[in-house]
């Protein structure tokens, strides 16, 4: 079994919902968690008309994006060859969401139409790997230029935009109100917080097939805007409580890619295989936990 720490808030300061006010709310709601996983919670959870806790297996669509970019610098500069392009993308609420009555749901898609524009530029040193897709890399020169010439610096910006939406949510009737029942539930208009997201890094060619990359990235997001309807259109504002954040975060990937060999005619199927190590390093309303991923992408 886990540990219910509310259960020992509550037996440390709860009075049994005799004191009012603010106080008087904290401690109907550590009431309420100090019977957290007993068979009395999951009864409340029904009276409520809330689905009981328990294990879960899902699957379903996620949203869909479509998106592109447009390519409009690709030259030699000094210290070697400078490409930029702008890219868009368009986000279709195409994946499913949860219930009302799931307080622990798993929402599938964001619910909101989105869009999102962008700039990503780079410059590779030297510029003399610049066609390593097409054709092999010598290693010529001093020991210096075959080093630099391997390195390539990246900046990245998007701005995501996205527009309202209309959900049904269970609207609490007074502070007290920890969990509404079905008869609050009404259509709310949901503005998802715009954010900012830009990444700045450098990646090193170990190989022409194998990459090491390194990425800092920056994320803020403005706070979501929950409307019902009149006369007071405020009544939901407390969901948004807290959906404002940013969170900076170092990103460490090793990068297998066959699609320079494929175009050289020495590899059957085009792809990337990519492991990496996502680090936290600050963040405000964001899960601070580091991860690993692995993805694998193949192009036909």
């Amino acid at each position: 079994g886990g540990v219910n720490t509310a259960a020992d808030i509550y037996s440390a300061l709860g009075t049994g919902g005799s004191i009012g006010g603010s106080l008087g709310s904290f401690d109907s709601g550590l009431q309420l968690l100090s019977k957290l996983g007993s068979s009395d919670f999951q009864t409340i959870l029904a009276s409520k008309g809330y689905e009981p806790f328990g294990d879960s297996d899902k699957s379903g669509i996620g949203d869909f994006i479509i998106g592109s970019r447009y390519k409009w610098k690709d030259q030699q500069v000094g210290p070697g060859l400078w490409k930029a392009a702008f890219e868009g993308r368009i986000t279709l609420p195409t994946g499913g969401l949860s219930k009302p009555s799931e307080l622990v749901g798993t929402d599938f898609g964001s619910g909101a139409y989105s869009v999102m524009i962008g700039h990503n530029t780079s410059l590779r040193l030297n510029g003399r790997w610049e066609n390593r897709a097409t054709e092999p890399v010598p290693l010529v020169g001093s020991s210096i230029n075959r080093f630099l010439e391997r390195i390539e610096l990246f900046h990245n910006i998007a701005f995501t935009q996205n527009f309202p939406y209309q959900r049904i949510r269970r609207i609490r009737t007074s502070p007290g109100d920890f969990l509404p029942d079905a008869s609050t539930e009404e259509p709310v208009t949901i503005a998802l917080g715009n954010s900012w997201m830009q990444s700045f890094g450098a990646s090193y060619d170990i190989n022409p097939t194998l990459s090491f990359i390194a990425q800092l990235d920056w994320m803020f997001k403005n706070k979501d805007q929950i409307l019902t309807g009149g006369p007071d259109t405020t009544r939901a504002s407390y969901l948004a409580e807290g959906t404002d954040g940013q969170l900076k975060t170092l990103q460490l990937s090793v990068c297998a890619s066959s699609i320079g060999s494929f175009l050289r005619g020495k590899s059957p199927i085009p792809g990337d295989l990519t492991l990496t190590w996502s680090q936290p390093l600050a963040g405000k309303n964001q899960l601070l936990t580091p991860y690993g991923l692995a993805e694998l992408a193949l192009y036909f």
